[in-house]
């Protein structure tokens, strides 16, 4: 098998698929301790990806944790090699508008039986009662108004979600599979074309028309 050469170094060494990368990356996590804010050691295990030519020893992790600096510290699945996670659907609109619908309902039936809409109950003979009956029995109606709009709504997010979030995200995560990196010059790159990147774009990249 022919070896895959870098296109920024011209290297071959250094290079292999992303997704084997990641996969010695969570497989190899080392443990470190650190000081707990309880003032207790305690160990925590972290998945590191250094930049080239940094600085910082390893030995640097074992202080607080709140001085570990973000941009080169990777836990668990934010690896910045990890595959693009898959968007998930907020259904809360959704949610919101089922309950205003039936929250309406509910108010607008109870607010027409108190007005004698349906002949359950003596009439109201008070006009500023019956004003303010009708008002609520206005107001039910436009909560649920509110509910149905709610619903149309999230109703076409999950149709975006399902013809095109969804399929973009697919194609990202296909690409991901096909992406190598050098570890010489730090970047991920496509075999075929020789667009690269560094991997600290790699989201860019795998998104990218």
């Amino acid at each position: 098998m022919d070896k895959i050469i870098c296109p920024r170094c011209g290297g071959t060494d250094a290079v292999e698929r992303v997704k084997t990368a990641y996969a010695k990356e969570i497989q190899n996590i080392p443990n470190y301790a650190y000081q707990g804010q309880n003032g207790y050691q305690n160990t925590k295990t972290l998945e590191m990806l250094f930049e080239p030519n940094m600085s910082v020893s390893k030995n640097r992790y074992l202080s607080d944790y709140s001085e570990w600096p973000r941009t080169n510290l990777t836990i668990g699945g934010n690896s910045m090699l990890r595959p693009p996670p898959r968007p998930e659907l907020d259904n809360n609109k959704g949610m919101l508008g089922w309950f205003f619908l039936m929250s309406g309902i509910f108010y607008s039936v109870i607010f027409a039986i108190l007005k004698n809409e349906f002949g359950l109950l003596k009439p109201i003979n008070d006009k500023g009662l019956q004003i303010l009956t009708v008002a609520l029995i206005v107001f039910g109606f436009v909560i649920a108004l509110a509910g149905i709009l709610l619903i149309l709504a999230h109703q076409v997010m999950k149709k975006t979600y399902t013809t095109k979030i969804i399929p973009k995200w697919s194609r990202a995560l296909e690409r991901w599979s096909q992406l190598y990196i050098c570890k010489q010059a730090w970047v991920v790159f496509e075999h075929i074309s020789g667009q690269f990147t560094g991997i600290d774009n790699l989201d860019k990249l795998l998104y990218s028309e």
